[in-house]
């Protein structure tokens, strides 16, 4: 049996299992795991080369709260699909 690749930016498989367990009640949309991030645990991740979603971007969402949005998902409070600019990649990262 194969071992499910955890993303670089969790601590621990059982970190990652929390996450999932958690989203499959909350539904974080088409950021996954990245709706849960913050600007300053992106910043840490990426200087130590564990963020897989780097163009991630932040949204104040409509709870108030903050919530990453990869390139291509909806942000909070917002109605369509997002238009994809020129020369934007997809993060490949689920």
């Amino acid at each position: 049996m194969a071992m499910i690749q955890i993303p670089k930016c969790f601590s621990s498989r059982e970190q990652y299992s929390l996450w999932v367990n958690a989203a499959r009640l909350n539904s974080p949309g088409a950021s996954g795991y990245c709706a849960d991030c913050t600007p300053e645990y992106q910043r840490e991740m990426i200087e130590q080369c564990r963020c897989e979603c780097p163009d991630t971007t932040f949204h104040i969402d409509e709870d108030g709260f903050v919530a990453g949005v990869r390139v291509g998902a909806r942000p909070p409070n917002k109605r369509g699909r997002p238009k994809k600019r020129e020369g934007e990649q997809q993060c490949s990262a689920s």
